[in-house]
């Protein structure tokens, strides 16, 4: 999440961008990180094919009120505005064949036979790696043509694989347990094996993800072998 006055607005109004969680579309609010943000005056800026949903990434233009942040204006970014761009900051998800790589819990794009190394090879890809990546269109997707890896960044994520039976499965707030934890599902969630949120309570399901702010956000979701 980051936080940033706008200065061609008013100069109490600022900028947050993030992930959005715990939607709310009864009370119009949602959470970016620890921030409750209420939407119920704000214009909602997204293209026709684009979903409004936990796991959106938004930039929300307002001003605080006490403890929440009252938006005008809502807007969703699209993974096709970093099309031909290069990107930097920290690996947040690798699958296990390291074919798709996940930046800033935002960027999906996928590991090719023509992706460059730099200062690093293709085993070196590990969730809280810092990373620039060079990212090019293809199709409807991004792939990454140059990934340069930066160890003066240290480590900036963890990720975690959990198996057991799915239990408290709640639709509404996007989660379950597992293993004791609570595991978060968002828009970037992948779920393997005809899984849905409506068949995982009592599945034997293996999760693969990353911990955020001391949350479990599923990255994958599949039956147990």
């Amino acid at each position: 999440m980051s936080v940033k006055e706008i200065a061609d607005l008013e100069d109490d109004q600022h900028e947050f961008e993030g992930a959005v969680t715990d939607l709310d579309t009864n009370n119009q609010t949602f959470k970016i990180g620890p921030v409750e943000v209420a939407y119920s005056g704000a214009s909602i800026d997204k293209d026709d094919d684009q979903k409004f949903e936990n796991g959106s990434w938004v930039e929300v233009y307002g001003r605080f009120e006490n403890s929440v942040f009252n938006a005008v204006k809502v807007e969703l970014e699209d993974d096709n505005d970093y099309k031909d761009t290069e990107v930097e900051g920290v690996l947040t998800w690798v699958n296990q064949d390291k074919t798709q790589i996940e930046i800033n819990g935002r960027i999906r794009a996928e590991v090719t036979a023509k992706t460059e190394f730099d200062d690093g090879e293709k085993s070196d890809l590990k969730m809280g790696r810092w990373v620039e990546v060079d990212l090019q269109a293809q199709g409807d997707t991004l792939w990454a043509k140059d990934i340069e890896f930066d160890d003066e960044q240290g480590e900036k994520a963890e990720d975690f694989e959990l198996k057991g039976n799915a239990s408290s499965v709640d639709q509404v707030k996007s989660q379950f347990e597992l293993d004791g934890k609570t595991i978060i599902v968002n828009a970037k969630t992948e779920f393997d094996d005809d899984l849905t949120m409506d068949k995982l309570d009592g599945e034997a399901i293996d999760v693969e993800g990353v911990i955020i702010n001391s949350e479990y956000v599923a990255k994958e979701i599949e039956r147990q072998d």
